[in-house]
Formats: structure tokens, sequence, C-alpha cells
């Protein structure tokens, strides 16, 4: 009697075991395969997204989010037009991009402040030249531009870490405000997944 108690608890916990592995399973392919496409290499800036897939916040909702690091080819509205994104992030450029009729919806805005602020050496100068949106830190820290684009999430501490003096023109001084990474998708995505959209909204 103790063998057939025994038998019929393994047995139990045999099916337990493949009905949860089953519904694992089942769970992991109903998950909608979802993809966001950042616009710069991963980094601090983009922690809110981090943490709602690491926190399971997407997988909730059904979703299977994957973010993909910018990888220079393109820019980031025309791969979520073209389809090879779902979503992405960009800045106040989509008003631009709007305006040229391109097909983008901003889903949120997830910086309610760009960050983008000019970086200048502490000597001004009067007459400016424009160069090269790239450049890199060393070019103004060697004096070869006199000032560089920034983000005021991180690069600042890079200067003050190099004990470099700087100066940092930030627009919101000067009355010019703009929302800054926009969670953002196409005209289609809205019109067929709706569902989806609110999903991806609600759980970043």
């Amino acid at each position: 009697m103790l063998n057939i108690c025994w038998l019929r608890s393994r047995l139990i916990a045999i099916l337990c075991t493949f009905a949860f592995v089953y519904s694992s399973q089942g769970s992991a392919q109903a998950l909608d395969k979802v993809s966001i496409q950042l616009n710069w290499l991963h980094q601090f800036q983009f922690a809110g997204y981090y943490a709602a897939k690491e926190q399971g916040y997407y997988r909730e909702l059904g979703l299977d989010v994957e973010l993909r690091e910018f990888d220079g080819q393109g820019a980031v509205d025309d791969n979520v037009i073209a389809g090879k994104a779902d979503y992405g992030i960009s800045n106040s450029s989509l008003l631009v991009a709007k305006s040229k009729g391109k097909p983008v919806v901003i889903v949120a805005q997830i910086f309610q402040h760009s960050p983008a602020n000019l970086l200048q050496a502490q000597t001004k100068k009067n007459a400016f030249t424009w160069q090269d949106n790239n450049q890199p830190f060393s070019a103004l820290v060697n004096g070869e531009t006199d000032a560089i684009l920034i983000y005021n999430t991180n690069e600042p501490f890079e200067f003050a870490q190099a004990n470099i003096d700087i100066f940092t023109i930030d627009p919101r001084d000067y009355g010019i405000d703009f929302y800054g990474d926009n969670l953002f998708t196409s005209e289609s995505e809205v019109k067929n997944n709706p569902q989806r959209v609110q999903a991806i909204r609600q759980a970043t």
C-alpha cells in the first residue's frame, strides 16, 4: 500500500512538472515579439526601458521586447517607418519628420526636457564656424573645436573627472524647451495594433 501511495505521489509530481513546463513554453510562445530601436548605444539614458524589461513589466502585458542599440545605419524614424523596428526613440527631430509628412506618432515623452546642451570651453568668441556634429570629447579638450553638442545626462561628468573647466549652454535658459527621448512608432502600428501600442506605453 505504501508503494502504491508513493508511486501515485511521484506520478502526480511528474505530471505537474510536465504541466508547468508545457504552460511555461506556451506562455513564452504567446508573447508578442516587439523591437524598440534606441537612438544611441546602451547607456543610462535608457534606464527606464531596461527596468521595464528586467522587472517583467513588458512580459506581464504579453510582450517580448528587444532593445536594439543604434548601429549608425539610417535614421531611427526611417527604420521604424520601413518596418525594420516596431518602435523607436528619437528627440524633437520627430516634429521636423512629421512636418515633412513622415507617418510617425509619438507614444510617450520619456524626458520632459531635452538633455541636449552646448558645451563650450571657458574662452568665448564672437564668430563661429559650424563643424561636423559628431565632434568627439577630445576635440574640445585639444582645442580643435570651441564647442560641442552633448547630453547633460552623462557628459559633464566626464569633463569634471578630467578636471576641465567648461561652460554649458542650456537652451531652456534662453526660452527654448523641447521634449527629449520620445518613444514613437509608425501610423501603421497605431492603426493595426492599437492594444500593443497601449501596452508598450503602459509598461514603459
